[in-house]
């Protein structure tokens, strides 16, 4: 058990999968977050998030349609200046190293 392990099953955290991490692993912590979304964990959202948003350029790839995108705010719902949720499960992302 790790901490990043910890805060995914907490609510703490969003995963981020990156091409590099081992499969075994990227399962573990997508299960983990599945779990931790369908229990209701991790409902904060912290006041500077959309300018974070708009700001992060990581190119990622979405596994379901096969898309590329950069930017979080493509998979990332902010309402009422303080929910945030996202429109893709984080074990559909996985992100470029480069």
């Amino acid at each position: 058990m790790t901490v990043n392990h910890h805060m995914v099953a907490t609510g703490l955290a969003h995963p981020t999968f990156y091409r590099s991490l081992f499969t075994s692993l990227r399962a573990e912590l997508a299960t983990v977050a599945r779990q931790a979304r369908e229990s209701g964990l991790g409902n904060g959202s912290p006041a500077c998030f959309p300018a974070f948003l708009a700001g992060v350029q990581d190119r990622y790839s979405i596994l379901s349609t096969g898309e590329w995108r950069a930017g979080l705010q493509h998979v990332v719902e902010i309402t009422d200046g303080q929910t945030l949720k996202m429109t893709r499960p984080a074990e559909d992302l996985i992100f470029d190293e480069a």
